[in-house]
């Protein structure tokens, strides 16, 4: 993973044209996540491992719509691995929902 990030300092620029920053697509990228966070997980060491399917019951939520609320970023010439994700949603049980 450090060599990742090391190997990705360049200049500051257009990041689009480094990288690929698209909503996420639960069937094809659900594997991926999970391969990620297990990635991140092995360096980390804090317990957070997943499996596809405990993954796939937190992003299926009902009040969750993944296309919309979850982003990723493909690792730059290989598009089967992700590099990044993010996620942000509103809480439906929030006071000003």
């Amino acid at each position: 993973m450090t060599e990742l990030v090391e190997a990705q300092a360049a200049p500051a620029g257009n990041l689009e044209a480094r990288f690929v920053i698209r909503p996420f697509a639960l069937d094809t990228d659900l594997p991926r996540l999970v391969r990620l966070r297990n990635e991140i997980e092995a360096v980390d060491q804090v317990g957070e491992g997943v499996s596809e399917g405990e993954l796939r019951v937190r992003i299926t939520a009902p009040d969750r719509d993944s296309a919309r609320d979850r982003w990723v970023v493909e690792e730059p010439g290989v598009p089967d691995r992700l590099i990044a994700d993010g996620v942000t949603w509103k809480d439906t049980h929030a006071p000003d929902a």
